[in-house]
């Protein structure tokens, strides 16, 4: 049955996020018992969100504010279900007009830059 099937692929991918942020949290611990502090990977955090677009140059400003952009993408996705009644929203179009919302949810480097953002 496909909606059977639809809840399994997101079951893992739940699944698999979960343990991606339990991991990184625990390394991040292991970083701080083994005497790393922020600055000590800031160059690492840095060079990871301007590879995937999150911010353009040095850092400046919170990490945390990665958490507002999830928000707006929400918000996007929350549209498509207030008007998912007007039309048949098919997987093509679900890619075309929020294609570029589904894959920022979807990316799972956050994780490891929120984690890493060591005291």
């Amino acid at each position: 049955m496909p909606v059977e099937r639809d809840k399994s692929a997101y079951s893992v991918i739940s699944r698999a996020t979960l343990l991606s942020r339990v991991a990184t949290g625990a390394a991040a611990r292991l970083l701080v018992s083994a005497g790393f502090t922020g600055s000590s990977v800031s160059f690492w955090i840095n060079e990871l969100g301007n590879a995937r677009g999150y911010w353009n140059g040095p850092h400046r400003g919170e990490i945390s504010d990665l958490w507002a952009d999830i928000r707006d993408l929400v918000s996007v996705i929350d549209d498509l279900q207030a008007t998912a009644g007007t039309y048949e929203p098919g997987l093509h179009t679900v890619l075309t007009d929020f294609g570029s919302s589904l894959t920022s949810l979807g990316s799972c480097e956050r994780i490891a830059i929120l984690g890493f953002s060591l005291p």
